[in-house]
């Protein structure tokens, strides 16, 4: 025998109908997960929501195929905003067919104010996906309700235990809610210790808590607050040495949630939608002292991992934030920060419109950190615009500024950029000497990763003077740490600079194995150079260059 038992609310409700035989199988469908029916054996099966491609096809056949084939994108965006649950692709379905008149394009406009979706989810005759999520929501403890209504506040898609039990709640408390969230299917746990909301779940908890817009504001100005406390422990763990302005380094707060700092870059990769989302929902919020900070604990993730359209975005939007609160030295760092991206892009004629007016932010504060910082910006476009003796005097004042303050990190960086425009310059041995000081400077402060970009230079001045065995030694001690160091774009600039050395060995198949192996890291990066090394690549490949090798 086969049965089927719909719409259980309890496991008590199906152990009276189970049968004895051993042939039989009984099927229970629930809102709920009934755990207790673990111990009679049962197998769990999750319904997941359907996919766009399955909407649409639940679309069609309500609507007939030509209505659906007449407007795709619509049809598409009202699978989207259906979550893909059935019943309101059936909701949809019916409310379109019984209007023939109405657009789909119109129709999905009408779903999108997420505050009105779950009315227009609804017929007159009751059939609603509110009323199912109601009755869902009804069954729930106190605790899991509140905690259902406040992530909705939260920015972001997902979220993890710890955010929870930063909204009031302790993490036991927070883990206990949300694991009755999950039975109840109004969250989902799709990693562990990690949760997320269908849209249409996050619209309805958020009507839910409507009533209460100042609650709401204080649970998502408490999210936000975490997501930056814990930005700034992942880039204190990162960059340990570097100055800072937000009143939570001031604090001398060691980081306790990393134990490396490719574990502090990979939170921020997972975080990396929420972090976005934060900064634009605190600057929406006008909470600008949030959103300036915010941008300043986000510069280490942005200067390793790179994603220059989300750098830039952000930083534009924390520049206007530090303008709102009239914080000139905030507004100085983050353009010097937007600054360093142009730099990266090559958009050096952008990276001086940016520090420009940081200079002058800095030097009418008296800041000399931050005059320091912004003359280093300059000089750095000086030098991608090909006037050294400019970018050499930029850096030369820099220098003198940070030795004042006693800054030795900044030294040591300044050291080493002075260092390059000698190498430019084809001033070798300066070069070399300023090199090997700022590397030295580094070992001393226990600057790994930083020391490891002055062995970068170091490695090419030394090849620049023919030293090639200390120039691979350079290199290849360099590439050890960056190895570690989750930037690709910092291991590329190592593996191009190697590629460097086979080519004038003549060593094309070993040159080749770099350059494909720093292409693919600059193209990771979103780095421009990967258009070069592509170039470079096609020429020692073509049949023009194999000729010479073998003449040679």
């Amino acid at each position: 025998m086969a049965l089927l038992l719909d719409n259980v609310v309890s496991a008590a409700q199906v152990r009276p109908l189970l049968p004895a035989s051993e042939t039989s199988v009984v099927l229970v469908t629930s809102r709920l997960r009934l755990v207790g029916l673990a111990l009679d054996g049962a197998t769990f099966v999750d319904l997941q929501p359907l996919s766009n491609e399955d909407s649409n096809h639940l679309l069609a056949m309500l609507l007939g195929r030509d209505r659906v084939e007449a407007e795709p994108v619509a049809a598409r965006q009202l699978s989207e905003l259906c979550s893909g649950f059935p019943l309101a692709l059936g909701v949809v379905g019916a409310r379109l067919l019984a209007h023939p008149q109405w657009s789909l394009v119109e129709f999905a406009a009408s779903l999108r104010d997420q505050r009105n979706r779950l009315s227009a989810l609804s017929l007159a005759d009751d059939v609603s996906v509110q009323a199912v999520l109601d009755a869902c929501y009804r069954d729930l403890g106190s605790r899991a309700a509140q905690v259902y209504c406040q992530l909705s506040a939260c920015p972001g898609e997902d979220f993890p235990v710890e955010l929870v039990g930063a909204v009031h709640l302790d993490v036991v408390e927070a883990k206990a809610a949300l694991t009755e969230l999950v039975e109840a299917n109004l969250v989902q746990e799709h990693q562990p210790n990690r949760y997320r909301y269908h849209d249409l779940l996050r619209a309805h908890a958020d009507g839910l808590g409507m009533e209460d817009e100042q609650s709401r504001q204080e649970t998502k100005r408490q999210a936000i607050g975490w997501y930056l406390d814990r930005a700034v422990e992942a880039d204190l763990t990162v960059n340990p040495q570097r100055w800072r302005l937000g009143p939570l380094y001031a604090s001398g707060k060691q980081p306790t949630h990393f134990n490396s700092a490719e574990s502090a870059l990979d939170w921020y990769e997972q975080e990396r939608a929420n972090l976005l989302l934060a900064v634009h929902e605190a600057y929406e919020h006008g909470w600008d002292e949030l959103v300036w900070q915010l941008c300043e604990a986000l510069w280490s993730f942005f200067l390793y991992r790179k994603h220059y359209p989300d750098w830039m975005a952000i930083h534009e939007i924390g520049i206007a934030a530090a303008q709102r609160c009239e914080h000139p030295l905030a507004e100085s760092r983050l353009r010097c920060q937007l600054g360093f991206g142009h730099l990266d892009l090559e958009e050096y004629d952008l990276a001086t419109e940016v520090c420009e007016p940081a200079l002058v932010l800095a030097e009418a504060a008296g800041h000399r950190e931050s005059i320091s910082t912004a003359l280093s910006q300059l000089a750095k476009a000086e030098r991608g615009r090909g006037d050294l003796d400019a970018a050499l005097s930029y850096f030369k004042r820099s220098l003198a500024l940070v030795e004042e303050t006693g800054n030795l990190r900044g030294i040591a960086i300044r050291l080493r950029r002075i260092g390059s425009i000698l190498l430019d310059q084809r001033r070798i041995a300066e070069g070399i000497d300023h090199m090997q000081r700022s590397a030295t400077l580094l070992e001393v402060l226990e600057d790994r990763r930083g020391r490891a970009r002055t062995l970068t230079y170091l490695g090419k001045a030394y090849a620049s003077a023919d030293r090639v065995w200390e120039a691979r030694a350079a290199l290849h001690e360099a590439l050890a740490v960056m190895r570690d160091s989750g930037s690709p774009s910092y291991q590329a600039d190592i593996v191009y600079a190697l590629a460097a050395l086979a080519e004038n060995d003549t060593d094309i198949t070993t040159a080749l194995k770099h350059l494909r192996e720093a292409e693919a890291l600059y193209r990771a990066s979103g780095h421009p150079r990967h258009d070069e090394i592509h170039e470079r690549i096609a020429r020692l490949t073509s049949p023009q260059q194999a000729t010479q090798d073998e003449s040679a």
